[in-house]
């Protein structure tokens, strides 16, 4: 924080900051934006701290994961799973009628993680489930 107070005595208050923006509507776009010092160095400390915490939960999950790898027992597993979002099909050459088609599945990966019984090696198996077509 004491550089971004040093940052705020080398400027007027009255200075605009340009900079740009990732931003999340139906898609992400990078935006350019332009705010007065003030409103930027308050924008900055919000999404500097919501990184910071970000970064501490994250590297807390992956240090306690490893931990469970590295201590797994032989007669017991570790899955990890993840919903991906629905899929369409889409077929390139497909006839104009199939256009109207919105036939779509849901992706469901999974990684299980177990020791093997004759080696004790940690052992990786990745498989995923596609649910059943809605349209």
């Amino acid at each position: 924080m004491l550089y971004l107070q040093q940052l705020c005595d080398k400027c007027d208050e009255d200075d605009d900051v340009p900079y740009e923006q990732w931003e999340r509507t139906d898609r992400i776009t990078l935006v350019q934006c332009v705010q007065e010092v003030s409103d930027y160095l308050e924008v900055l400390v919000q999404t500097t701290e919501s990184l910071t915490t970000h970064h501490y939960i994250a590297h807390n999950q992956s240090a306690y994961l490893s931990h469970l790898k590295d201590n797994l027992p032989e007669d017991e597993c570790i899955i990890l799973l993840d919903f991906a979002e629905n899929f369409s099909f889409v077929i390139q050459d497909a006839a104009q009628g199939f256009h109207w088609d919105n036939s779509q599945a849901t992706l469901h990966p999974f990684v299980i993680y177990h020791k093997n019984s004759h080696s004790l090696q940690l052992e990786v198996k990745s498989v995923c489930h596609t649910s059943s077509a809605t349209t």
